[in-house]
């Protein structure tokens, strides 16, 4: 009996800390997703969306091969809760603190997030329409008006994507 117990008590245990190990959470995926994305990490961002949404980062991710890369925002995701709605569907809300490293300015966004599951696998899965981030689709716009009809910044090259002015067929005019 002593022998049950024992083995009882060790496989419990096994299992809490197989399951507490669990990368493959709607928690884990958001803020893999959010740290990617601010940090405009788009080849590993690929890792933590649904098939319908890699083209979009797969091409943003060509788009800044080249590119000097810019000062890396140390990104902080926070108060991740999600919903699983079904075995299939969840939603997750966070907040995301921003820092940038060379001014130590912080900027904090909230975001709702919605996830499916693929292939045994939580992936965020955005529409087209929110590819980007909703603030980001709306930021700035003053100063976007100064910028190149081809975008300066990733967030207007992101829209421009997403408005179909680069394809894999054209290369995209400068």
């Amino acid at each position: 009996m002593k022998n049950f117990l024992y083995v009882s008590v060790l496989a419990a245990t096994i299992s809490l800390i197989l399951v507490s190990c669990n990368k493959n959470t709607p928690e884990a995926v958001v803020e893999k997703y959010c740290t990617c994305y601010y940090q405009n990490n788009f080849t590993d961002i690929q890792n933590y969306v649904t098939e319908s949404n890699k083209d979009f980062y797969r091409k943003m991710a060509q788009a800044l091969e080249n590119s000097q890369q810019e000062v890396v925002p140390n990104v902080a995701v926070k108060n991740i809760e999600c919903e699983v709605e079904s075995d299939t569907n969840a939603t997750c809300s966070c907040l995301i603190q921003i820092t940038d490293p060379e001014t130590s300015e912080q900027e904090e966004i909230k975001k709702v997030i919605p996830l499916k599951m693929e292939n045994k696998t939580w992936l965020v899965d955005l529409g087209k329409e929110d590819m980007l981030m909703p603030e980001d689709k709306d930021a700035n716009t003053s100063s976007k008006a100064s910028k190149s009809d081809a975008g300066e910044t990733v967030k207007e090259f992101a829209d421009d994507i997403i408005d179909g002015i680069f394809s894999d067929d054209e290369p995209a005019e400068n």
